[in-house]
């Protein structure tokens, strides 16, 4: 093996910007654990505020040596979004020509558009993994303003990348859609199994007031409207008024979040709904493995981290054909793949609850099919394989 040094730039690590932040530590720590010297470039962007960390010089963060830079932070949200670190420019036209390839996470943002395009001048090789910001459905938002971005600089990054890192088939699909030359492979994300917490189903239903007898249905993420909560919300208010409780986890803008609590506070819920806010850590594998039922009615994930953390915790699961581990779902036969639509998605949810919860054997036989399927060691040696590739064809 190849002794490869990669530099990985991503826009945050905040566990409030969801799974794709998060999962490149899981990547680099991986790596490293593979022999390649990895380290990560990135903004102390935490959503509306700033992560509490030293700037300027590595440290060890979560398992991974992370170089924190500080994000510009203006009072108008288009801006803070854009995640601009007046610091992070110069230290990388300095440091990339020292690493022998540039892996970026992310597109749209000052810090992944800076990486490539310095990558590219310097004639340095460069990664790119668009977490799914190429999909037909993320460039239909805010469209004019990502056609416009796309013509000033980031179509020629794009174009310059010797891979283009898809987390799954779909994504490459979309990805050759948008460009058919684009060097696409596929490399899932992977996730280390979860500690078991003791005694995690009777902690959930004290803490959310349940029966014994009554169901689980969680969904865990960010609250945002491609996510399909209110779908959820419109199918579980049809159901019958015992037998379940819905807990919602997670946190977003406040004006999307004080909608879903208000539409959830209608008399029709009878009190089933229960939002238990941002959760992380012990706190989540808690509600996770005490949990009976996940469900995820995105229109659209190019992977699906909640939904692998859900099949680790050995739930079963409900999603629909937007969410790209669909496939597996079907595959392992963990769950349902359901349209998009109220009544589709309460039926589903219908014959689920009619049933007994998974029993112990059932949900060790789920997790054991995910842990297989997406360790991160067997993942991180397949990128070092991609690094090496790239690393050979350029020395021809």
């Amino acid at each position: 093996m190849v002794f490869v040094k990669v530099l990985h730039v991503i826009p945050s690590v905040s566990p409030l910007r969801g799974g794709p932040s998060r999962a490149v530590l899981g990547m680099v720590r991986a790596l490293r654990s593979a022999g390649c010297d990895a380290e990560i470039a990135c903004t102390d962007d935490d959503g509306p505020g700033r992560l509490r960390v030293p700037l300027g010089a590595p440290i060890e963060w979560e398992g991974a040596r992370v170089h924190f830079f500080p994000r510009f932070s203006p009072p108008i949200g288009a801006l803070r979004e854009f995640q601009y670190a007046a610091a992070l420019g110069p230290w990388l036209r300095r440091c990339i020509p020292s690493h022998d390839l540039v892996h970026v996470h992310a597109i749209f943002s000052y810090a992944s558009t800076r990486a490539m395009g310095i990558a590219r001048r310097c004639g340095k090789p460069y990664v790119v993994r668009p977490i799914g910001q190429l999909s037909p459905w993320s460039l239909q938002q805010k469209a004019a303003k990502k056609r416009l971005y796309l013509a000033l600089a980031e179509r020629r990054n794009i174009a310059g990348a010797c891979g283009v890192h898809c987390t799954s088939d779909a994504e490459r699909r979309d990805i050759l859609d948008f460009a058919p030359d684009l060097p696409a492979f596929v490399s899932p994300i992977g996730m280390e199994p979860p500690e078991r917490q003791a005694g995690a189903r009777e902690a959930v239903r004290r803490r959310f007031s349940v029966r014994d007898d009554e169901m689980v249905i969680l969904y865990l993420g960010r609250l945002h409207p491609k996510k399909g909560i209110e779908l959820l919300l419109d199918a579980t208010s049809r159901l019958p008024a015992r037998g379940f409780a819905l807990v919602i986890a997670g946190s977003g803008e406040d004006r999307y979040e004080a909608r879903l609590r208000e539409r959830a506070a209608a008399p029709g819920f009878g009190g089933r709904v229960h939002f238990a806010g941002f959760v992380a850590g012990r706190d989540k594998d808690l509600l996770l493995q005490g949990s009976d039922l996940f469900v995820l009615p995105s229109e659209h994930e190019n992977f699906g981290i909640a939904v692998l953390e859900a099949l680790m915790a050995g739930l079963r699961v409900v999603v629909t054909p937007g969410v790209a581990l669909e496939g597996f779902v079907r595959k392992i036969g963990a769950g349902v793949v359901v349209d998009p639509m109220p009544d589709a998605l309460e039926a589903a949810l219908r014959c689920l609850l009619a049933g007994n919860p998974p029993a112990e054997g059932e949900r060790q036989r789920i997790r054991d099919a995910a842990a297989a399927a997406y360790s991160w060691d067997e993942i991180a040696r397949g990128l070092v394989s991609v690094y090496e590739g790239i690393l050979a064809r350029r020395s021809i």
